[in-house]
């Protein structure tokens, strides 16, 4: 085992409460965008699967430049909103949800430990889901979005329009141009309401929501930081209407009557959500999202945008029409 492997082995092995008992296994790293992660097993009376996380950032390519600068300050935040998350799901006692029990945060490493859920990411189950029950499992999300946004405190603020003429102001044309400019005007017009603002996950994808076998939500990896509470939704329902096989297919994969189905969903759960600031947010998560994908994508791979594009214009326009 290498060196920086053998440090983190051993903090995590000497930060777990006693009744994990010994590490029995050790897991080689697995290298995300953002982290690396390791599984341990461990041998006590109750025998458990642990996550380790050791985040990665621009500066820190490898374990050892990781380890070397320290706890950070965000690595610990990220664990004591897990804790937050578990203890509010546990008192909510809403039989749909569920959390990932959160063990140690080892400051030596900077690395998160968490026993390991048994679940599979929402991902994976919407292709297998039928479409109620699938709008039962948004639902639930909402519910837990309702639970972490009370976490943190909630504030009623004017909404700003600026963003919005920035990016208008970006010099993008054609559809996209047309789209950015559309959400402009829409924002204008709601500008000076007053809009809910709170601490957001800031990263609610199919990947970070989690189902367990009996169909109870868990939500992993909150980024954490402020903004318009309507995002969080807004983010996860881009991703399900504008994925990748979604802009391959002009969204057929996944109908638009099916996502709205969708969006009804987390209302039902979260009813402080109003619709129309889901609508519009929605809307500006797409032009971002078409933003994104326009810049990154080069050469003879830019062929490939015209039913992207399609589907982009299509839906700005009718999240934008919704009252």
């Amino acid at each position: 085992m290498k060196p920086a492997q053998e440090r983190i082995r051993a903090a995590v092995a000497a930060s777990l409460p006693p009744g994990y008992g010994a590490i029995t296994r050790w897991s080689r790293p697995r290298q995300g965008d953002w982290s690396w992660m390791f599984e341990a097993e461990t041998g006590g009376a109750a025998p458990a699967t642990l996550l380790v996380k050791v985040p990665r950032w621009e500066e820190a390519t490898d374990l050892g430049s990781a380890l070397n600068a320290g706890p950070q300050k965000d690595t610990e935040e990220e664990y004591r909103a897990l804790e937050a998350i578990a203890a509010a799901v546990a008192a909510a006692g809403d039989p749909g949800l569920t959390a990932v029990v959160p063990v140690a945060y080892v400051r030596e490493v900077n690395a998160v430990v968490t026993e390991r859920l048994r679940a599979v990411p929402l991902h994976d189950r919407l292709g297998r889901t039928r479409g109620s029950d699938a709008a039962t499992l948004f639902q639930r999300v909402g519910r837990w979005l309702r639970i972490f946004h009370a976490t943190s405190d909630q504030q009623l603020v004017p909404f700003e329009a600026g963003q919005f003429e920035r990016l208008a102001d970006a010099g993008h044309r054609g559809a996209l141009g047309d789209s950015i400019a559309a959400v402009a005007a829409v924002a204008r017009v709601r500008s000076g309401r007053p809009v809910s603002v709170g601490v957001l996950h800031g990263d609610l994808s199919l990947r970070n929501v989690l189902v367990t076998i009996d169909d109870r939500v868990a939500v992993i990896d909150p980024n954490r930081y402020r903004g318009r509470i309507a995002g969080d939704a807004a983010h996860l329902l881009t991703e399900v209407r504008l994925g990748r096989c979604q802009l391959i297919t002009s969204g057929a994969f996944r109908p638009r009557s099916r996502v709205e189905q969708l969006a009804v969903g987390i209302i039902d759960g979260y009813p402080e959500i109003d619709p129309g600031a889901l609508a519009f947010e929605r809307a500006v998560a797409a032009v971002k999202r078409w933003v994104e994908v326009e810049e990154r994508t080069k050469g003879i791979a830019r062929l490939a945008l015209l039913p992207a594009r399609r589907l982009f214009k299509s839906e700005v326009g009718a999240l934008l029409r919704q009252p």
